[in-house]
């Protein structure tokens, strides 16, 4: 089998979407298929094989919504010259959404569902942004929402769509109108070798040691946010419960600073309190060395730190607006909440109950290594198989 993947970036680290396509594309490599890549970057583990093909989409980085463009266009006019010559090319073409407006491919991931989320978006160019993303979307998948009375098998053909939660599968049910037939939920996975709870007493010493060395107590709570910090991921919402916490309760806030939260923290007198420590490249260990991982966004598809913080034995606090909530069983492997008060009120619970603590650590382990990148590329390559079947009997 020849299989075709086009996405911005195929990388292990520095992208979401990025590591889910590398960790498929290497599955698919040590099965034997071959794995030609469309985007702007792949990762050099990747790019030795002798079963891939690399071709570069060279396009300037900045500012993104230009990028964006330009890759949509650029593959537009790549997949009419495969169209051509399918059969000699690819038996699948498997691409992101938002890379093409075109229909020529077999399978799209979803990872996100921007008719959905563009609500959220705040200030002019990122409205824009949102707005552009939206109609991309619609009019990648606009094909799928015929109705069946209109005769929309023979017009779809026989394309499928993976959703990364059964949230995004709602959503793009609602929002676009795409057949949930036409929708299959496979969730990402978790490296489980990378995060593991082995060594939490040393990850402990050392998070304290460089993110909170200027406290003298050193049985502080450490909770952790790891994202954006932007409106759609909750931050405000986690600030404002901060403020209601015990002070030997302690936020370290991983992702790129912005100075309007730095100076909301100042304003609320917390910052011996809440640290902003920006992008670490030590991820695991910081979620070994955490009591608890909060999840407080307001829309989010999945979210792979919840994922990694489980396989770290690590508890995590989770929205019902994100689709890793799908996962958590409420007082049994996480807790999930969907009001403010809910969140402060599972805040405080972890905080004072260590027996719930230490049961919902050893049930989040076992939750995550279910969800093993292998588990997940597997669940690919079963779609592509039934794909290929499906298509042998077509007339």
């Amino acid at each position: 089998m020849r299989i075709a993947i086009i996405s911005h970036n195929i990388v292990k680290y520095g992208s979401g979407q990025g590591k889910v396509t590398y960790e498929l594309v290497k599955y698919l490599l040590e099965k034997g298929y071959f794995v030609d890549l469309y985007g702007e970057t792949v990762d050099a583990n990747l790019i030795q094989h002798n079963k891939i093909k690399f071709f570069i989409i060279k396009i300037p980085q900045k500012p993104a919504i230009i990028r964006n463009i330009l890759f949509l266009i650029i593959i537009n006019w790549r997949l009419k010259i495969i169209k051509r010559k399918r059969a000699e090319y690819y038996d699948i073409i498997h691409i992101d959404s938002g890379c093409t407006t075109t229909d020529f491919w077999d399978i799209s991931t979803c990872h996100y569902c921007h008719n959905r989320s563009k609500k959220y978006e705040k200030g002019i160019y990122h409205r824009f942004c949102a707005i552009v993303n939206s109609w991309s979307e619609k009019w990648m998948y606009k094909k799928l929402t015929i109705p069946e009375s209109f005769g929309n098998n023979s017009m779809q053909g026989n394309k499928n769509i993976i959703a990364v939660s059964k949230k995004l599968k709602d959503d793009l049910q609602e929002y676009i109108g795409i057949a949930p037939k036409r929708i299959n939920i496979i969730h990402n996975g978790v490296d489980l070798e990378e995060f593991t709870p082995d060594n939490r007493d040393i990850s402990r010493k050392r998070v304290l040691d460089s993110y909170l060395a200027g406290t003298t107590d050193r049985n502080n709570f450490i909770m952790l946010f790891v994202g954006d910090l932007i409106k759609r991921k909750g931050i405000d919402l986690l600030l404002n419960a901060m403020k209601q916490m015990p002070r030997d309760i302690k936020l370290l806030i991983v992702g790129q600073e912005r100075i309007a939260y730095i100076n909301k923290v100042a304003e609320y007198g917390m910052e011996n309190n809440i640290k902003f420590i920006g992008f670490q490249s030590n991820i695991a260990e910081i979620y070994r060395g955490a009591d608890v991982l909060v999840v407080p966004s307001l829309y989010d598809s999945f979210g792979n730190v919840v994922l990694e913080a489980m396989a770290c034995g690590t508890p995590v606090i989770v929205s019902k607006f994100a689709g890793s909530s799908e996962i958590i069983s409420d007082g049994i492997n996480g807790l999930t909440f969907d009001t403010f008060e809910e969140l402060v009120e599972k805040m405080e619970l972890l905080y004072k109950s260590r027996d719930l603590y230490k049961s919902i650590s050893i049930k989040a382990r076992e939750t995550a290594v279910k969800y093993s990148w292998t588990a997940m590329a597997t669940a690919v390559e079963k779609l592509y198989i039934s794909m290929l079947k499906q298509d042998k009997k077509t007339p």
